[in-house]
């Protein structure tokens, strides 16, 4: 069914997301990573990204990009289920 397709196509994409997410704590030591609260780990890698907002562009946009690609299979789907509605006959 084209729906799960849709789903295992977002599933992947959105776990790339979060692989490039993690990569924006490559510069904080592995003691901060076991120690520190989310919080202030997110703290410490948004110093690294004031420094170098690349990796942060990148990721963001991506998942931009992803989304509306994402968006416009959907509205594709939606259309055809609602073009071939035997209640329309």
């Amino acid at each position: 069914m084209r729906l799960r397709e849709l789903l295992d196509v977002f599933r992947a994409r959105l776990d790339a997301g979060e692989r490039d997410y993690a990569r924006l704590f490559d510069g904080v030591s592995a003691e901060d990573k076991a120690s520190l609260p989310v919080k202030e780990l997110q703290r410490k890698a948004a110093y690294g990204v004031l420094e170098d907002r690349s990796a942060l562009s990148e990721a963001v946009l991506t998942m931009r990009f992803q989304a509306r690609e994402l968006e416009k299979e959907l509205e594709q789907l939606y259309d055809i289920i609602m073009t071939d509605d035997p209640e329309d006959e």
